[in-house]
């Protein structure tokens, strides 16, 4: 089938041969080999058109999905920052209210010393 395929787009429009594949089978036309193979070039180009637009669309999508990702990401670990900062200041007072407290202590076992 290869071989078909290379002897339909190169073989016969190198020599002004146009092969259509039809419902019913294969149609031959015979063209002017230039104007083929211009028509040929342009359905090709077309075609390459199509596909790097294709492609840019997905790489763009790809790049979009990305940074949706990490977007999300630095929303997480802006969270989890906030959470250890309040965890810190809560120890701190934490820690406040106990050295207070043992403060008070001390002051009442020195006036009642």
């Amino acid at each position: 089938l290869q071989e078909c395929d290379k002897l339909r787009d190169v073989g016969f429009p190198n020599v002004g041969v146009q092969l259509q594949d039809t419902r019913d089978g294969s149609t031959f036309k015979l063209r002017d080999r230039d104007e083929l193979l211009k028509e040929m070039e342009e359905v090709r180009m077309a075609a390459e058109e199509k596909r790097a637009l294709k492609q840019k669309r997905k790489e763009e999508l790809e790049r979009q999905k990305a940074a949706a990702a990490q977007k999300k990401a630095d929303q997480i670990a802006r969270q989890r920052q906030k959470e250890q900062e309040k965890r810190e200041k809560a120890a701190k007072e934490a820690a406040a209210k106990e050295e207070a407290a043992e403060e008070k202590v001390a002051q009442e076992q020195e006036t009642q010393a």
